[in-house]
């Protein structure tokens, strides 16, 4: 076996645990039994059970940065189209990506630390994409925008805290879509765009869940 294969045998491992809701209390020694591997063969790929959830992660959104990079090479989408693709992603994770597990356990942890990890790979996985999207639409004329990084950069991080419960927890159900609505309407403007055009950001039946 590959050293890839073993390390993706212990990734394999870690989130078996995660969907049983195990991983809470799992050791390194019984993610390392449930992977069929010796306690030490843990230790030449990882320092640590926080390293390895590190991984996991990283491992999944690396499956999302490749479905979303398959959506930039399709021509015939427009700028907002694929903003809207791409914002589908951020609130719709797929089960073959494997995100729910991760967001359970990130739940049942309650831990800010690990939440801003979460936070932080979202940040830096999409934004690259996000910027991409940007230039698109300043190339169509759909748009206008002079700093398309930091404005993805800005964009991507009022998404994602807008929508984490755990900074924001509210039992009235109207916060988020009316947040997101208002965020809509701030980009809308900022951007020249038609209003109405991001209204997808708000319309999604999961945000407003």
């Amino acid at each position: 076996m590959s050293k890839i294969d073993k390390k993706n045998q212990i990734l394999d491992a870690m989130q078996a645990l995660m969907s049983e809701n195990l991983a809470t209390d799992a050791s390194v020694s019984d993610i390392a039994q449930r992977a069929g591997i010796g306690k030490g063969s843990i230790y030449y790929y990882f320092q640590s059970k926080d390293e390895i959830l590190d991984a996991v992660l990283e491992r999944s959104y690396s499956q999302a940065i490749n479905e979303s990079l398959k959506v930039m090479q399709e021509t015939d989408l427009d700028a907002i189209s694929k903003f809207q693709v791409l914002f589908k992603m951020c609130v719709q994770p797929d089960e073959m990506l494997h995100q729910k597990e991760m967001l359970h356990y990130l739940h049942v942890q309650d831990s800010i630390l690990l939440h801003q990890k979460f936070l932080a790979i979202t940040m830096r996985s999409f934004t690259p994409i996000l910027t991409d999207i940007i230039n698109q639409g300043i190339k169509e004329g759909t748009l206008s925008c002079e700093y398309p990084h930091q404005t993805a950069e800005i964009i991507l991080s009022m998404i994602v805290f807008s929508l984490d419960r755990n900074f924001f927890s509210s039992e009235d159900e109207t916060e988020i879509p009316t947040k997101l609505k208002a965020l809509s309407i701030l980009l809308e403007k900022s951007m020249g765009l038609e209003p109405g055009k991001l209204e997808f950001l708000y319309q999604l039946e999961d945000v407003i869940r």
